[in-house]
């Protein structure tokens, strides 16, 4: 079985950190910025879907309730996504405390 420095990657050995500009991962980004990363995309996404709801309808309200609705349920689904995951162990990593137990 590859361990992660057969793959060429390293293990943080801090895992993240509490503190917003402390890097959360082998990217460099920080929490903060992968914070405003994620509300740029999803406010360019929920606005493709306004423009095309717009687009066939030519119904501006409609449209940004569209938009208002997709945030919300795609949220929704993104949580609920995340959290199934979690419970599947394949293809996790075990982390320095589960190796040791």
């Amino acid at each position: 079985m590859d361990t992660l420095e057969n793959l060429g990657l390293k293990r943080s050995t801090q895992m993240g950190s509490a503190i917003m500009g402390q890097p959360l991962n082998n990217t460099g980004d920080t929490r903060l910025r992968s914070i405003v990363k994620g509300i740029v995309w999803r406010t360019l996404a929920t606005l493709a879907t306004i423009i095309l709801v717009y687009a066939f309808t030519r119904k501006l309200t409609l449209a940004c309730e569209v938009g208002a609705l997709e945030v919300v349920v795609k949220l929704a689904l993104y949580y609920l996504h995340e959290r199934s995951w979690n419970l599947i162990r394949w293809g996790k990593v075990p982390t320095e405390t589960q190796a040791t137990e």
